[in-house]
């Protein structure tokens, strides 16, 4: 398990990434100790920072959810994280429109549609 001083290193270097809109290294190729309870643990400290950047988080996603991609990016079981009012497009009028400009930076972005139950603005916990 990786120490909270490394894991919070690891979120400003995310949060920079995220800025700049680029790519980073895996932490789990350069990270010893990186495991599954340091990735949600991680996971935690970046939603708090993304919650006092003033993001509301507007629901949950599930990922790798289809076992045949697991041994393709080194996973063993599904992981599910937050997603963002500032990651969101909210369907208004039967329509939405999304422009893919915000991820270009992404080699191999999935573009993804979710149904959330709810109205903008419900609180998600």
């Amino acid at each position: 398990m990786v120490d909270e001083t490394k894991l919070r290193a690891m979120v400003a270097e995310i949060r920079l990434a995220r800025k700049m809109r680029r790519q980073i290294p895996p932490f789990s190729r350069r990270i010893d100790g990186f495991d599954l309870a340091s990735a949600y643990r991680a996971a935690r400290f970046l939603h708090q920072s993304r919650l006092e950047e003033n993001e509301t988080a507007a629901g949950r996603k599930l990922g790798f959810t289809n076992p045949h991609m697991w041994s393709l990016y080194g996973v063993r079981q599904p992981f599910w994280s937050y997603v963002y009012d500032t990651t969101v497009k909210y369907c208004t009028d039967n329509g939405a429109a999304c422009s893919p400009e915000p991820f270009i930076f992404i080699s191999q972005v999935s573009a993804k549609a979710s149904l959330f139950a709810g109205r903008p603005g419900d609180t998600c916990i």
